[in-house]
């Protein structure tokens, strides 16, 4: 196994197209497959197989759901007339080229990248803090058009996915169901998505056809662009990638390859496939005919639907609310995993308080209908910090 890690690690991608990929050994994937390892040493039956990847066949996915990510793409992409390779420019006040997605300052690229984007969560590894990004702020309870659109996007991105996951084998759905309630983990998009906390948006310009087409992919997507693991997903989660590129017909769409399995995908229409993001994978971009050069507006656009670790195993800390001070309020691994529940795993704090203190100063009952009281009163703080649409009312809980 460590000379196959090492090998997937070495070895570069093919370049080229699917007749490279097939002459340096990688077997092409079609729609409506799936891949299993089987242990060489185990017991030899199909059940006790671990699935590797699967591809969700278009016609097994929900009409409307896949409509809604068709309207997304074109809500992010922006009009065709309007875009060009390049990012956009702010000039004078207005935004000109690019893609409609990155017209607002809001779009901040991730780290060692120019086109890759995170979808309103995100994970700060210095902190182990998962919670909105800046740009997902809202300010007096105005969502501007850059957030409808970001949120437009996350809606039909999570449920196509949870669509997609339901081709998993039933022990990995139910394992992850079980988790996502136990650690009451945050429903990006809507209440059913319990394994795809985070989403990442990469989007790349059609390149043209020649030795420099890696070097300019690489430029939009960084490392995302070449063979890669996120290291910081769960072992126990998959990622769903969905692509909907808007090429030209005689465009090629790009490959996407796993390397541990030995295989390759061609990115040819809306796509949704799973996999585990800590398992080597990559791609190649859509490039023109090598006769003329790509046109402004051809463009693939992938999100990706990933489980942090730190969310999915509730390791990390979670962004929870505003305090009075102006300082965040987050919920730690202490307060929504299990293995803490109990009192040994309590900590104690060298700072004076009522919680363990209490009994120093007064009887048992009085203590007790005191810290009940004030976790009321604390919850009806938070109450007061939840948006006015929600409707909520402490005392007519």
């Amino acid at each position: 196994m460590q000379k196959l890690w090492d090998h997937c690690r070495d070895t570069p991608l093919p370049e080229g197209k699917e007749e490279e990929a097939d002459d340096a050994g990688f077997f092409c994937l079609q729609e409506g497959d799936m891949v299993f390892a089987r242990d060489m040493f185990g017991s030899g039956r199909m059940e006790d197989d671990v699935i590797q990847y699967w591809w969700s066949p278009k016609d097994q996915l929900p009409l409307e759901e896949r409509s809604a990510f068709t309207d997304a793409r074109a809500l992010g992409l922006g009009s065709r007339e309007l875009r060009t390779a390049s990012k956009p420019e702010l000039v004078d006040g207005s935004w000109t080229g690019g893609v409609a997605w990155e017209r607002d300052t809001q779009a901040k690229p991730i780290s060692g990248s120019a086109r890759c984007y995170t979808l309103r969560q995100s994970y700060e590894s210095q902190k182990n803090l998962s919670a909105p990004v800046p740009g997902a702020k809202i300010f007096e309870e105005c969502v501007n058009e850059h957030q409808k659109m970001c949120k437009t996007i996350i809606q039909a991105s999570s449920h196509l996915a949870m669509s997609a996951f339901k081709h998993a084998p039933p022990y990995l759905k139910q394992a992850l169901k079980c988790q996502a309630d136990v650690t009451n983990l945050p429903p990006l998009g809507h209440s059913g998505n319990y394994a795809f906390p985070m989403q990442q948006i990469n989007i790349s310009a059609t390149k043209p056809s020649n030795t420099l087409a890696i070097a300019h992919f690489k430029g939009d997507l960084g490392k995302f662009a070449g063979k890669h693991i996120d290291h910081q997903d769960a072992p126990e989660g998959v990622t769903c990638m969905h692509s909907h590129s808007d090429l030209d017909e005689d465009d090629h769409p790009g490959l996407f390859y796993l390397p541990e399995i030995g295989a390759y995908m061609v990115m040819r229409g809306m796509i949704s496939v799973c996999f585990s993001g800590l398992r080597f994978h990559g791609g190649t971009p859509p490039t023109s005919p090598s006769d003329r050069e790509p046109s402004p507006y051809s463009y693939r656009i992938v999100v990706v639907n990933y489980p942090p670790s730190a969310l999915i195993n509730a390791d990390g800390l979670v962004g929870f609310t505003s305090m009075p001070n102006g300082s965040l309020l987050s919920l730690r691994p202490e307060m929504r995993d299990l293995i803490y529940n109990n009192p040994s795993a309590f900590t104690f704090s060298n700072h004076g308080n009522w919680g363990t203190d209490g009994l120093a100063l007064t009887e048992h009952c009085a203590m007790f209908n005191w810290y009940a009281r004030a976790m009321a009163q604390f919850s009806a703080y938070l109450l007061r910090g939840l948006p006015s649409s929600l409707a909520a009312d402490f005392y007519k809980a």
